[in-house]
């Protein structure tokens, strides 16, 4: 029992596929989702962030990568 300030830090969820969600578009592979309000269509809750990498769509070879999210 006791005073708590609610002061949560953000969780983040990281899923590293080794499949796909569409095949729409293929070079499309990292997907950033927070839960969103119907109504509102804001940001339930900002301290929660799933974060999908469908690698199958990541073709980079070592000399293609670009910056430290490609390295990674």
């Amino acid at each position: 029992k006791g005073e708590w300030n609610y002061e949560l830090k953000a969780v983040y969820v990281i899923g590293i596929l080794n499949f796909t969600f569409y095949d729409e578009d293929s070079e499309y592979f990292h997907h950033e989702v927070k839960l969103v309000d119907i109504n509102t269509k804001e940001v339930f809750y900002d301290k929660l962030t799933f974060m999908y990498l469908e690698m199958p769509k990541f073709n980079k070879t070592e000399n293609e990568l670009e910056d430290m999210f490609d390295k990674w």
